[in-house]
């Protein structure tokens, strides 16, 4: 057997070597898996023969090459769980499970060299350990004071969401570049600066972030873009274009791998409409509302962004735009959809507001895509999995994703579920008749952002600031007395951009995160 040699870098791991595995005998080859498996072995996902070089029935995962090494790992397969006693991911890799340690100081319970990585931020989905996996990375961390490499000198804890939210988990981090753009630092091999490829509307991250990897032979036909645990590639949340580079894969966003959620998993729509069937978001796990508060990210949440339980797991409705975006910095034809044109959005958008990447803000590019009726939409929606009719965006007729009440329709076939066109003629919308609240908030279709409004149809909560009638007309249930009625309060914990957003007057902005990102203290 020939192992390989480790060279270190200053700060960083950087593994480029290949081994074979095969003991000679009298009686031909011994090849002692067991023991192969119980340590780790470095390989050069550089080379033709990377997986050949792991030995049978191991393969070369790349992932984490940009941020730590590539390490042989079993092989097993995606849609078998019994093939992995641990996390088998897309391209085939089984990752071992492990237990994030609590504090720096903890012992690591990976072998060395390897580190436990989290997988999810939830402290819900982390009851009882197995909230990491074991990868060849450079450091994990908590916080920024964590990455004291002069090369991975920032923790994905201040960008992924996890020291946003209020009790969120954050050690288990991975230390990655910082300061890529604003310091013209050149990423290592295998990564990208996300403020290169995101369009400056969008207050991106100043960081490094390692290149999607496509997966080979995945499925006949088909091309799979992995990305370490916790991670998601751009061009899959964002199908309309072509940014090949990794980010956090936050609750809301477009998903085809559980792995690739900052927490739960990938949450198909199909229960709420088999218009849906095939639309699939991440989804943290929840008991109640509550519990998805600490996912709203990016200011003020309204009835679209803010996230709610459903059916145990958190989900929001600007998940239906994000099929829509195109994130390139250059404007032309989107990726799914050859009759679209990539367009920014004017100040007047019609029925359609302006749209951005959920939970880092900005605006950006839509796919327009012309119409004359709603069944000009259909083989879109189809390729889309959601429901979609003829809108407006930019005073221009174009096809928009039909989501209740922000979208106008023009007969109940548009609508999903059991929600009906209720409303005058060229201004009715998707909801439904109530006699209670209760009769919206329990709807798979509207959910607890809705309430019984006048003319006894469901209508969406305000967001705080707004001034309504009464306390549970706002989204946060919570007002306080103000001229004409009641102003909507966000209570503690709850994301704001304003001191006048909160009930104790005090929206605190949070260290070392995007500027807009605050929470009511």
């Amino acid at each position: 057997m020939r192992n390989g040699r480790v060279h270190r870098a200053v700060g960083f791991v950087a593994i480029f070597v290949a081994f074979t595995v095969g003991v000679v005998a009298s009686h031909g080859c011994i090849d002692d898996r067991k023991k192969v498996a119980a340590e780790v072995f470095f390989c050069n996902p550089a080379s033709r023969t990377a997986d050949a070089d792991c030995g049978k029935g191991f393969m070369c995962y790349s992932s984490a090459q940009a941020l730590g090494g590539s390490v042989c790992l079993p092989e097993c397969d995606p849609n078998d769980a019994t093939t992995c006693d641990g996390a088998c991911t897309q391209s085939g890799a089984c990752l071992t499970r492990c237990t994030v340690p609590k504090q720096a100081t903890d012992v690591d319970p990976c072998p060395a060299p390897l580190v436990c990585a989290r997988t999810t931020d939830s402290p819900i989905e982390a009851v009882g350990g197995n909230d990491g996996v074991c990868l060849p990375l450079n450091a994990v961390c908590a916080n920024n004071a964590d990455c004291t490499s002069p090369v991975f000198t920032e923790c994905t804890a201040t960008v992924n969401g996890s020291a946003q939210g209020m009790g969120l988990l954050t050690s288990g981090n991975v230390c990655v570049q910082g300061k890529c753009n604003g310091h013209g630092i050149a990423c290592e091999p295998g990564s990208a600066c996300v403020r290169d490829v995101l369009p400056d509307s969008i207050p991106a991250p100043d960081v490094c972030s390692p290149i999607c990897t496509p997966v080979r032979d995945r499925k006949p036909g088909q091309t799979f873009n992995e990305c370490l645990p916790g991670l998601t590639c751009l061009s899959d949340a964002f199908p309309q274009t072509d940014a090949p580079a990794c980010a956090p894969g936050f609750p809301g966003w477009l998903c085809v791998d559980k792995l690739g959620c900052t927490a739960g998993g990938c949450y198909d729509w199909g229960d709420t409409s088999d218009k849906f069937k095939g639309f699939e978001t991440c989804a943290p796990p929840c008991k109640t509302d509550d519990d998805c508060v600490p996912f709203d990210r990016g200011g003020n949440p309204n009835f679209l962004s803010h996230n709610t339980c459903h059916e145990g797991v958190c989900r929001d409705f600007s998940s239906l735009f994000f099929p829509m975006i195109c994130t390139e910095k250059g404007l032309g034809h989107c990726k799914l959809d050859p009759e679209a044109e990539c367009v920014f959005p004017s100040a007047d958008m019609g029925m359609v507001p302006p749209m951005g990447l959920g939970a880092l803000g900005g605006t950006t590019a839509v796919c327009v895509h012309g119409c004359s009726s709603p069944s000009d939409c259909g083989p879109l929606a189809a390729a889309l999995h959601m429901p979609m009719t003829c809108g407006t965006i930019n005073q221009f007729s174009a096809c928009v994703p039909m989501i209740p009440v922000a979208i106008n329709c023009g007969s109940t076939a548009e609508c999903f579920g059991d929600l009906t066109c209720e409303g005058s003629p060229g201004k009715s919308v998707c909801t439904r008749r109530c006699t209670s609240s209760n009769d919206c908030g329990n709807d798979p279709a509207l959910g607890t952002m809705f309430f019984c409004g006048p003319g006894n149809i469901c209508l969406p909560k305000a967001q705080s600031g707004d001034i309504v009638g009464m306390p549970d007309e706002c989204l946060s249930g919570q007002g306080v007395s103000a001229d004409m009625g009641v102003k909507c309060v966000s209570p503690t914990g709850w994301s704001c951009t304003d001191d006048s957003q909160c009930i104790n007057g005090q929206c605190e902005l949070l260290p070392d995160t995007l500027p807009e990102f605050g929470r009511c203290r």
